[in-house]
């Protein structure tokens, strides 16, 4: 889980910043919002770049030993989100990048 360690560094990648200790992402000096679930899923992909995760894994990482019904749909929606909050950035919104059959990853843009 992102938890384990609170003192984490802090992520750059690119013009994005990802700083665990303030639980707050900026890219391009203007914040991001997003709730805990999508910070730790952007946290766990962004810490490192061009790993393939499965779903399994990033669930495990981010909910620990809880268990839910559908771990795929659970984890789609959550990328999906987080997608979403790049958005206005199509450099950024295609960093995590999907691995199909295994999982997500992200991709450092080339800016």
């Amino acid at each position: 889980m992102v938890e384990k360690n609170i003192y984490l560094p802090i992520l750059y990648r690119g013009s994005l910043v990802i700083d665990p200790q303030c639980c707050s992402v900026t890219l391009h000096k203007e914040e991001v919002q997003m709730c805990k679930s999508l910070f730790r899923v952007l946290y766990l992909l962004a810490e490192h770049p061009g790993w393939v995760f499965t779903k399994e894994q990033i669930y495990e990482e981010i909910y620990g030993e809880e268990s839910v019904i559908d771990i795929d749909n659970t984890i789609y929606c959550l990328i999906r989100d987080l997608r979403k909050k790049f958005e206005f950035n199509s450099t950024y919104a295609k960093c995590i990048q999907t691995v199909r059959g295994v999982g997500y990853k992200f991709v450092v843009p080339e800016e």
